[in-house]
């Protein structure tokens, strides 16, 4: 129980700098991202958006989204899912960021 209290109370700490990119990250949090991230961590598409894979559901998710950007202004939000992309139904984090990038 002590390791869950520090742990709640360093996430705690970092999300009160007010730094949307600076949070604690749990342990299983970690896991599952690293377990969904291909290459570099995260697809950075032409809109603006940060995508992962989310293996355990078979899905693409928008996980942060540049202030301004195209996918900003278009309404997109962290945790919306990425079903087609110029028509084609994408299962990869990979294929829609090049999809979006203008590269498939």
């Amino acid at each position: 129980k002590g390791r869950d209290e520090a742990r709640d109370t360093v996430a705690l700490l970092l999300k009160r700098l007010g730094d949307r990119y600076t949070r604690y990250v749990y342990p299983e949090e970690y896991l599952r991202l690293a377990a969904a991230t291909v290459g570099d961590a995260r697809y950075v598409a032409g809109a603006g958006i940060q995508l992962v894979d989310d293996e355990e559901n078979q899905k693409v998710v928008i996980v942060d989204i540049e202030p301004g950007a195209p996918g900003d202004q278009a309404g997109l939000r962290p945790g919306d899912e990425i079903v087609s992309v110029q028509g084609e139904n994408v299962k990869s984090a990979a294929r829609s960021a090049a999809l979006l990038r203008g590269e498939a």
